[in-house]
Parts: C-alpha cells; sequence; structure tokens
C-alpha cells in the first residue's frame, strides 16, 4: 500500500513543533467543527501509525492539503525539519497549486524578520500570539473560533477553484472518434491578445516579491519565494542545517548561495556591502606546540559558537568608508577598493554608528576574536586555510617568513584591492595579509587552555586601565610570514590615532 493510500484525505494539514503540543491539541478541537459539519479532515504527524514510514506519509498529507496551517514560534523557526523538509513542500504548492497557508503566531518570536512568513496573512488579530491567553479561557475560545472561520472561509475558496477547474477540463477535453480514433477538441478558449509595453511605460521596480528586468524584451525572473525554495531544496539534499533562521534579511535588494554558501548584499549609499553566512560549530583556536612559527600567546582550546553570523565578505573598503564618512584616513590611497586603514578604533566605532543609523534594518558590529578566527579558519587546522606554503600569490605580506629586514622578491609596499588574492572555502577575501582586521575583544596575553562557549572579553575601560588595547587579526602588507597565521593575534591602542595597517570588517547582529 503506497504512502498516498495509507493517508486518506488531509484537507487540513497542521505543521508544528512538539513544543507547542498543547496548543496544537487545542486548535485541532475547534477545527473538528468543520471535521464534523463539513467533512473536512485534520492532519497533523499525531497520525501515523507505528510501522509507518513516517517522512512519505508526512510529503503525502502536504500533497493532499487545502490549507496548511503554520504553528509559529521560536522553536517552530529553529527546526531543521520543519524547515527543510515542510516549509519548502508548502511553498511549492502554495505557488503551483493555490495551497493556502496560514501561520497562526503562538508565543512571541522574530517571525517577522522571516521573509517568506512575513508576507503572508496571519490568522490572529493583528498577528498577536495566542500565548497571551490561557488555554480554555472566553477570549482564547473567541480567538481560536475566528481562526476557524478564516480557514472555513479558505477551504470553501479552494473547493471552488477546483470545481471550476474541473468545469474547464470537461470543456476542454477531446473527444474520440470510434472510427478514425484522432482527437477532436470540441471547445478551447480563446487566448487574449496581450499587447508588449512599450519601454516608456515600464516603471522598474526591485521588491521583496519578484524582480523585474528589462533587457532586449520584458523578462520575468525567479521569484524571491521560488528562489528560497531552490535555496531550501539544495541544502536538504546535501543534509546541511539550515541556518540561518532569518534568511534573507528584510530589503535585502540581492541575495543567494553559491559554492561558498549563503551569502546577502545591500547597498549603502550606493556602495555594495555583501556579507557571507558563517555557520556556528565548534573548533580548535590558537595553536598546538609543534605548529611552525607559533607565538606564545596562541593558547591552544576548543571553542564553541553557539549561533553563526554573517561577516563581511572583504574588509572595509576606502569606498565604502568614505560614502559614509566622507573622508579616507588611509595612508595608501592607490587603489580606492583596497581596505580603508590607518583608521582608530573611535572612528571604527562611528563608522558603524552611521552604518546602522543608514540601514535600519539590520545592526552591524566587530566581530568577537573567536568568532573571527572560526571565520578565518573556515573549518580547516591548518596554519592557514588553504593548502601548501604561503606565497606572494595567496597574499599580500612582506613575503618574508621572519625577516624583518629585507621583503620578498614581488612584494607590495602598500595595500592592494580586495579580492586580489583566492578566498577561503566560506568565499571570504583578504582574511590574511592587506590589513590587520579589528576585533571587539579587549586583548589578553592568554586565553587558557580549557574548552569554552561563545567566548567574549568586552573592551571597557577602567581606572587601572584608561587605554586598553583591542585584538587585531590577520596581519597587514608588512607583516612577516608567520604573522599571518589563523592564530595569529595581535593588539593595538583603543585610544589616539589608528596605525599604518589598521582596518576591520563588519559583522551583522548585536
Amino acid at each position: 500500500m503506497s504512502s498516498e493510500e495509507k493517508v486518506r484525505r488531509a484537507d487540513i494539514f497542521i505543521s508544528y513543533s512538539h513544543a507547542d503540543d498543547a496548543w496544537k491539541t487545542e486548535i485541532q478541537k475547534h477545527l473538528s467543527v468543520l471535521q464534523v459539519q463539513g467533512g473536512f479532515s485534520i492532519w497533523d504527524d499525531r497520525q501515523i501509525k507505528v510501522g509507518d514510514d513516517w517522512l512519505p506519509a508526512i510529503e503525502a498529507a502536504i500533497n493532499q492539503a487545502r490549507v496548511a496551517i503554520l504553528l509559529v514560534s521560536a522553536d517552530f523557526l529553529t527546526s531543521n525539519f520543519i524547515a527543510r523538509q515542510e516549509i519548502p513542500k508548502f511553498l511549492e504548492r502554495r505557488k503551483h497549486d493555490g495551497l493556502k497557508v496560514v501561520p497562526v503566531v503562538i508565543r512571541p518570536c522574530a517571525w517577522t524578520r522571516v521573509r517568506w512568513l512575513a508576507s503572508l496573512q496571519g490568522a490572529t488579530v493583528d498577528n498577536q500570539p495566542l500565548a497571551r491567553y490561557t488555554i480554555g479561557s472566553h477570549d482564547c475560545d473567541e480567538a481560536l473560533t475566528r481562526i476557524v472561520e478564516k480557514v472555513d472561509d479558505l477551504l470553501q475558496e479552494v473547493i471552488k477553484r477546483e470545481q471550476e477547474s474541473t468545469l474547464i477540463l470537461a470543456v476542454q477535453q477531446p473527444v474520440i472518434h470510434a472510427s478514425i480514433q484522432t482527437p477532436v477538441i470540441v471547445k478551447q478558449p480563446l487566448k487574449a491578445k496581450v499587447s508588449k509595453p512599450s519601454k516608456s511605460t515600464i516603471t522598474h521596480q526591485l521588491n521583496l516579491d519578484e524582480s523585474v528586468r528589462l533587457v532586449d524584451s520584458i523578462t520575468t525572473v525567479k521569484s524571491s519565494e521560488q528562489r528560497l525554495i531552490e535555496c531550501w531544496k539544495r541544502r536538504a539534499n546535501f543534509d546541511l542545517p539550515f541556518e540561518p533562521v532569518v534568511f534573507p534579511y528584510k530589503h535585502e535588494p540581492d541575495w543567494g548561495e553559491d559554492q561558498y554558501g549563503l551569502w546577502q548584499a545591500l547597498d549603502v549609499k550606493g556602495i555594495r556591502h555583501v556579507f557571507r553566512w558563517i555557520p556556528a560549530g565548534t573548533f580548535m583556536m590558537g595553536s598546538p606546540e609543534d605548529e611552525k612559527g607559533r607565538y606564545k600567546n596562541e593558547d591552544y582550546h576548543q571553542v564553541t559558537l553557539t549561533k553563526g553570523l554573517w561577516l563581511g565578505e572583504t574588509p572595509i573598503t576606502q569606498a565604502q568608508y568614505q560614502s559614509l564618512m566622507g573622508n579616507n584616513p588611509s595612508a595608501h590611497k592607490q587603489h580606492i577598493h583596497a581596505p580603508v586603514e590607518k583608521v582608530s578604533f573611535r572612528n571604527i566605532q562611528l563608522f558603524i554608528r552611521q552604518f546602522n543609523d543608514y540601514c535600519k534594518s539590520i545592526t552591524v558590529r566587530l566581530p568577537w576574536e573567536a568568532e573571527w578566527e572560526r571565520a578565518c579558519r573556515a573549518n580547516t587546522q591548518t596554519a592557514f586555510y588553504f593548502e601548501g606554503e604561503l606565497t606572494l600569490e595567496k597574499a599580500n605580506y612582506r613575503g618574508t617568513w621572519n625577516d624583518w629586514r629585507s621583503s620578498g622578491g614581488g612584494a607590495v609596499p602598500h595595500t592592494t584591492p580586495v579580492k586580489s588574492y583566492k578566498p577561503n572555502s566560506w568565499g571570504l577575501y583578504d582574511m590574511i595579509g592587506n590589513v590587520w582586521e579589528a576585533c571587539a575583544d579587549l586583548y589578553n596575553d592568554y586565553l587558557g587552555i580549557n574548552s569554552v562557549i561563545d567566548p567574549k572579553y568586552l573592551l571597557t575601560s577602567n581606572k587601572a586601565n584608561k587605554n586598553p588595547h583591542y585584538v587585531v587579526k590577520g596581519g597587514p602588507y608588512w607583516e612577516v610570514g608567520r604573522g599571518l597565521r589563523s592564530a595569529k593575534r595581535w593588539h593595538h591602542s583603543s585610544g589616539g590615532y589608528g596605525s599604518q595597517g589598521i582596518g576591520f570588517r563588519l559583522a551583522i547582529g548585536e
């Protein structure tokens, strides 16, 4: 018996996290009115029988559903199974089959930051969470009754559309003459002539739902929703965790997934900023005692980062800095797309403030040292994130391993444009060489050898230390080779002026 045969028509499919089981049961009780009066069936995963193949059963129920109710909470949004197995199918059926998808906010969560979800009309009044009510109370019953009424209206709409489609198919059905066995179309609806709009009458608009481009003719490209479906399918096929929960951020004009992973970009005063997704995970920070070129402040210890982050694809360039600040403090101005440098810690904070004031939909900051090193390593544990020896073809540095008295042949005595060298496997450019990159941490000589989770050493000043030093990573163009290793850590004063070779890279997050 197939999965389709095992599951009788699931008119209403309830998608939920088991953490919200109590609310699922309550909603299901109220929906039972439709089951009794209208003969509509209600399906959730508790109906899978012992011994059944649960995944095909869920897929069959989704394929048969007319309405999908999503019980939205933080647990729902962070469920890998729901993100990989259910949501893509809902959105695909919504686009092609007219499935009605109804979000019901159960508990407060950042659902409005999930683009595909924020575009859907919720079932609760003003999208207020149901958890504001006590289950069984008069107000709760009223809220659930309104939800049932909306679901019933949607079911009737779907049934009407199905009946109309059936009628059209019946009219178009070919009639086979018994003698000649050739199809004869009884009636075909006429196609309306559509005149091509002139270029002068076309309004170009890039919004959250779809992008429209005018080339030689008018071509509608994939909608945001369709691109998300394809992105999720790819990640599910490779069994990749669907992080982040919010992707893409609201108002991001450009985003996608490539060989390096997820990315999104935005324009700030006409200048493009690209961010790459860095997944959460555990890695070994610092360097083992036998690593060539090791410094004694690189304590080797396990670090777990419980949250991923979006990190700038490149360090901030002179063009990006000047567009917001109106000046360029760099010592080397040979190329506007080289990293900005000689920037003080105070001016870095001013830039971040200006950036956040301009882009109110997101918040940027400096990465913490552990976040920076994990991003640089990109799941490697060698001295560098690439295979083989460090050479001048791989990074902009002095060109010697430990000789400060000379430079290697071909070394460049200034910064070079970003993306002049190959990125690491997560798509980040210039993580080593070109400039030191500022981190948010207060510098400590020793980090210790104990395992830590989400380490943050907040940069603050006090009476004993009025001018604390912050961590810098990556190594500038004038640094020797051993100083470009992923584990290398140095520091710079947070007061006064910026030094030559000091730059920074942005992360998205509080």
